[in-house]
């Protein structure tokens, strides 16, 4: 009897074992990832984000809008990643299957999406826009201590199992309002934390980049920013969290597995 008990201790502890093994192994030492169930190759829009062509009238009907002129007046084209990102994630949430595009998708989910997003984050962007890169006398406002902070408010999401969106300060620090549609929104959808550096990896889900999960690195603790990526846009000067219908999906699907292996390393 005692052997048997020996036994099944013994295969229970080896099971166990064996269980850490995928995840341990698969961790650069030192950093400790965490994901969200967001996979954007599975929950990302198949499509790139490439400025779609939006009418400012209910619809693009020629009729609708005032003669030739108006109807060319009232269009324009406009990248759509706050409403791609906040779309997908809504999608994600709900357990929805993400679609091809179409002229429905676009003028029915994402252009609202889009709308919702610059109506909650304009002002946000007015004021990150404003925000020097490093402070004077005191560092309390600038891009490099407020962006640390945001880390915070992004890991604490993910740690519930909750994409998030972020808010990329692409310009140069400017007053100008309507520099906002200069920036850029991704979906941050897992990270890796170094504790004994300080160090972060956000991985994220870029509308212009579909096919990829993209990274941005981050130093959180004294010192420069050391801010570094692999998006398709330019450099930018730090990010703020934007929980807009951020949260875990209703139940998790049904199978999952870490988008990519490199990520991790």
């Amino acid at each position: 009897m005692k052997s048997k008990a020996l036994l099944r201790l013994l295969s229970m502890f080896l099971g166990s074992v064996l269980c850490l093994l995928p995840s341990t192994a698969s961790a650069q030492p030192g950093w400790a990832p965490r994901w969200t169930f967001f996979d954007p190759a599975t929950n990302g829009w198949p499509f790139p984000n490439d400025r779609f062509k939006v009418c400012v009238a209910p619809t693009c009907i020629p009729e609708n809008t005032v003669g030739a002129f108006g109807h060319q007046f009232l269009e324009a084209r406009w990248a759509l990643c706050g409403g791609m990102s906040l779309s997908a994630l809504r999608r994600f949430k709900e357990g929805t299957n993400i679609e091809p595009y179409s002229a429905s998708l676009k003028d029915h989910e994402l252009i609202p999406a889009q709308l919702k997003v610059v109506a909650e984050y304009g002002d946000t962007f007015v004021e990150w826009d404003a925000r020097p890169d490093v402070g004077h006398l005191t560092d309390i406002h600038s891009m490099r201590d407020l962006t640390k902070k945001e880390w915070w408010t992004v890991k604490a999401a993910i740690d519930k199992g909750a994409p998030i969106m972020l808010g990329l300060i692409l310009v140069k620090q400017t007053y100008d309002p309507t520099k906002i549609f200069d920036n850029h929104v991704v979906l941050a959808v897992g990270y890796s934390y170094n504790d004994s550096t300080q160090d972060a990896k956000i991985y994220v889900y870029d509308s212009k980049d579909p096919e990829n999960v993209d990274t941005i690195s981050v130093h959180v603790g004294d010192g420069p920013l050391g801010l570094s990526d692999t998006l398709k846009d330019s450099v930018f000067r730090g990010f703020f969290a934007m929980s807009l219908d951020s949260g875990p999906p209703g139940a998790p699907p049904a199978a999952y597995s870490v988008p990519v292996d490199m990520a991790l390393h």
